[in-house]
């Protein structure tokens, strides 16, 4: 079988957030994973053990690989999955020139047409998990929270819910790498409970399916696994406006869409219908998953368009900032 080198965030190796790529890629390729912790500012990781071999495809997930890091590797196709909560604007045009040669897939149609427009080789596909058997829609009075990060924590839930008659909250205080989360306070008149890691993925699961809401645990998603396997249980999930959120949750018809610059109560008239949309809605959208993902392994062995590469060297070149930012990136490799 061909070879594979994988390298993504560390962290996803304890969330197992993208653990359903690496099964897909498992059926065809001899898969090397490679977790490296992701530092913002910085992509300079070390891969000296991987220089000696010789991989078909190297496929990044997430990790914008230093120049230097891809020339020391051999490989045939290069693979990008972006994620759009961790990788610089499209806009940023001088950023992606290092990816001019790989093969890009989206799992955000947001960024897909923002590296479309300025000509790289994307492809766009939209992950759906698989439905599960629901025994309960849980209590309407009752909101669940994953506090992944500062800024959608308990200040910002009370705020959206304050039209809800919530009476219980659970906070899973479990925060990214970069997080220092906020104090919550004890003299609250909501019953509050608390987790933090869980030893099986299915207590997790039992914990958020007593309540009927799931608060979106970031403004912005790469795929978005947390809120799309609550919204698997039908659960009524409240989100920002934004992608994914908003390329699966359609505001008031299977979850909640609230603007981040202007927080309001939402509104919400029948939240049993909701939850039992969004469970049909993440079926609909597992049956179409479990016939296009293939398309993936396909694009991994695709070569790239002649045509789009000189497309996109030309726009690069063009909206670059700096004639010697060019020659840093192409020539010397910095």
């Amino acid at each position: 079988m061909k070879k594979l080198l994988f390298i993504g965030p560390k962290f996803h190796e304890r969330t197992g957030s993208t653990r359903f790529l690496i099964e897909l890629l498992a059926r065809f390729y001899v898969v090397e994973t490679v977790g490296v912790h992701i530092v913002k500012g910085t992509n300079d990781h070390d891969l000296s053990c991987y220089n000696s071999q010789n991989y078909d495809v190297l496929l990044c997930l997430q990790v914008m690989l230093h120049p230097n890091d891809l020339k020391s590797l051999s490989y045939q196709r290069g693979v990008f999955f972006p994620m759009y909560d961790g990788c610089p604007s499209p806009l940023k045009t001088e950023k992606w020139l290092v990816y001019r040669n790989f093969k890009i897939i989206s799992f955000s149609r947001k960024l897909f047409r923002g590296l479309s427009r300025i000509g790289l080789d994307v492809e766009y596909i939209q992950y759906f998990p698989k439905p599960e058997h629901v025994n309960s829609l849980g209590d309407p009075r009752g909101v669940y929270l994953w506090n992944r990060r500062k800024d959608i924590g308990l200040e910002c839930l009370l705020g959206l819910t304050k039209n809800l008659s919530i009476e219980k909250i659970h906070i899973h205080k479990a925060p990214d790498p970069d997080q220092d989360l906020e104090h919550i306070p004890s003299d609250q008149n909501i019953f509050i409970t608390f987790s933090e890691w869980y030893d099986d993925r299915s207590e997790m699961m039992s914990d958020v399916c007593q309540y009927a809401y799931y608060m979106a645990p970031r403004r912005r998603e790469g795929i978005g696994m947390s809120f799309l396997e609550a919204m698997a249980l039908g659960r009524c999930v409240i989100a920002p406006n934004d992608s994914t959120m908003n390329e699966y949750i359609v505001d008031g018809v299977n979850g909640c869409l609230y603007d981040w610059s202007n927080q309001k109560p939402i509104q919400v008239n029948d939240v049993r219908r909701m939850q039992k949309a969004a469970l049909e809605y993440i079926q609909r959208g597992y049956d179409d998953w479990l016939v296009k993902s293939r398309q993936i392994l396909s694009w991994l062995e695709s070569v790239p368009n002649p045509s789009r590469k000189i497309f996109a060297m030309w726009l690069l070149l063009r909206f670059m900032r700096s004639p010697i930012t060019v020659f840093k990136r192409i020539v010397l490799g910095r």
